[in-house]
């Protein structure tokens, strides 16, 4: 067992996990929690790497980080040719774009909302834009699903896999306005892969377990803990995470109690 993800609970390297089950690639899983007071990663994580982030990838000891990075490494190296298109096309032109869009462009507003949501009053001069932001960036995603409910093509790419989260956070606080990311999101939900990280014998693993997708655990898994919320009482926006019943829906619930309410306009 060579790969070894370290996983940050509700937090958005639950991509690398779906991805990992996607191409059917063994891997070991790491758990890390986060402060239940401050939501911060905790210290442990940056004897893995100096920033202390996740995810984290571990192939035979090289250390990988930022998930675009993650995803095209293990795409190219561990079987996962069929979700990335061919170089030299227009498609893989676009996939590049988009699998960097993801975390460049759609999660900076998203992260500003949440980051100034602490702000209280404070935070009204940064108000209109961030909202504004929000708005463009979805309505940008909105606009790029195709016909048959992908990004690329019509079948699953790892640039749908990295667009998951921001579509998640927009249509979990917008399907009205984004019905066809509402759509893309209940699709991803429903694939095998994503429903296993949920299987009784498949997901979440306790610390350092190593395993194989669809390979029945010696005994069920235990459940990560839920990061205590310290928002103030009638936020609205919500954000996807990986450690609930439903795929993708903790961490949104954590997204919408932490900032205040977006309009969307």
């Amino acid at each position: 067992m060579s790969l070894i993800v370290h996983h940050l609970n509700n937090s958005r390297s639950q991509r690398i996990l779906w991805l990992l089950e996607e191409i059917g690639a063994p891997y070991e899983i790491r758990h890390y929690q986060r402060d239940a007071v401050t939501n911060l990663a905790p210290p442990e994580l940056k004897a893995v790497h100096p920033l202390g982030k996740s995810p984290l990838l571990e192939d035979d000891g090289r250390v990988i980080q930022e998930s675009g990075a993650i995803i095209e490494y293990l795409c190219e190296r561990h079987g996962g040719d069929a979700l990335i298109p061919p170089r030299g096309t227009d498609d893989h032109v676009r996939h590049l774009e988009l699998l960097h869009f993801a975390e460049g462009s759609a999660m900076t507003p998203v992260l500003l909302n949440l980051y100034v949501a602490r702000l209280g009053d404070a935070a009204a001069p940064l108000r209109p834009r961030i909202d504004e932001q929000l708005g463009a960036h979805f309505a940008y995603l909105e606009g790029e699903i195709g016909d048959a409910g992908h990004f690329i093509g019509d079948r699953l790419s790892a640039a749908d896999i990295m667009l998951s989260f921001p579509a998640e956070v927009a249509a979990m606080n917008g399907a009205d306005r984004y019905p066809r990311l509402a759509a893309f999101v209940a699709a991803c939900h429903a694939r095998s892969a994503r429903r296993r990280l949920h299987h009784p014998f498949s997901g979440p693993r306790s610390s350092a377990t190593s395993w194989h997708p669809r390979a029945r655990a010696s005994s069920p898994p235990q459940p990560m803990k839920r990061a205590r919320s310290t928002a103030s009482p009638g936020s609205r926006w919500r954000w996807p995470s990986a450690t609930m019943r439903r795929p993708m829906r903790c961490c949104a619930s954590r997204f919408r109690r932490r900032t205040r309410g977006w309009n969307g306009r």
